[in-house]
C-alpha cells in the first residue's frame, strides 16, 4: 500500500484489504487465498483492536489507496502490478494458517 496514498501509516489491517484489492481487481483470488484473508482480517481486526468504525475507516483508506495506486499506473501498469503485488498477496493470504 503506498505510503503516500494515506495521511499516516496504514495499519496491517488496512494493508490487506489493499492487497486483498489488487488480488479482485487482477482475477487472482482462489478459495484459498479467500479464506485465508478472511482468517488474517479476523486476527488483525482483534490485534489492532478495531470496533467497527476502525475497520470501516481502514477499508476506506484502503480503497482509497487502491484507487490512487490504479490511477497512477494505467491500463498497461496494471499487468506488472498483477504480476507483482496480486501474485504476492495471492501467496500470502494462501500461506495464512488455519
Amino acid at each position: 500500500m503506498p505510503a503516500s496514498a494515506v495521511d499516516r501509516s496504514p495499519s496491517a489491517y488496512a494493508q490487506a484489504h489493499y492487497a486483498y484489492g489488487v488480488a479482485q481487481h487482477c482475477g487472482l483470488v482462489t478459495q484459498g487465498a479467500e479464506a485465508g484473508f478472511d482468517r488474517l482480517e479476523r486476527r488483525l481486526a482483534a490485534e489492532e483492536a478495531l470496533d467497527a468504525e476502525g475497520r470501516t475507516n481502514a477499508r476506506i483508506a484502503a480503497g482509497i489507496a487502491f484507487a490512487m495506486e490504479y490511477q497512477n499506473r494505467g491500463l498497461g501498469g496494471s499487468r506488472l502490478w498483477c504480476r507483482t503485488e496480486g501474485q504476492e498477496a495471492v501467496r500470502r493470504f494462501e500461506a495464512v494458517p488455519e
